[in-house]
């Protein structure tokens, strides 16, 4: 490995063995697809478009069912590949006793939950200054006044 140093950066000057150049790219370049996003595009290229009201009808109909029906449902081969990786997740959730897969697709269909947070801020207000009848341009040029002023830190004075 002389084409780094002894801090593991590259050698000034080293020539790139494998790089890609506008005559050589790789067969096939770019992010693949998830098989999710290929069916869907397949069902648009034939015109039967897969909504996000189908499948969230789809999860909720699979979570009835029993375990062995989903392990029937996901080795059939008439089965629309959709319903076949969801079916497996679920199946796969039984299986491992965890619930990632349940949780996502959960989320999918009825949303993330949402959690509360509280704050709590305080505003120190000077009601003595009146800035109604300032200009934007004055109260620009106030607000930079203000920002470069620091406060007193406590305890470090410089004498």
């Amino acid at each position: 490995m002389a084409e780094r140093d002894e801090r593991g950066r590259f050698v000034k000057g080293r020539k790139p063995t494998n790089g890609f150049t506008s005559t050589k790219q790789p067969k096939n370049n770019g992010r693949k697809k998830s098989k999710i996003k290929q069916i869907l595009g397949e069902l648009a290229d034939n015109g039967e478009p897969l909504s996000r009201e189908d499948v969230e009808k789809t999860i909720v109909h699979l979570y009835t069912l029993t375990l062995d029906e989903l392990k029937t449902l996901s080795e059939n081969k008439d089965t629309p590949l959709a319903m076949v990786i969801i079916a497996s997740a679920i199946a796969g959730d039984i299986k491992s006793k965890t619930i990632l897969n349940t949780d996502r697709l959960l989320d999918r269909v009825f949303g993330r939950s949402t959690q509360p947070i509280e704050s709590k801020t305080e505003v120190n207000v000077n009601s003595d200054i009146d800035l109604s009848k300032l200009s934007t341009e004055e109260i620009k040029a106030y607000h930079s006044i203000l920002a470069k002023a620091k406060p007193k830190t406590s305890g470090k004075e410089n004498s």
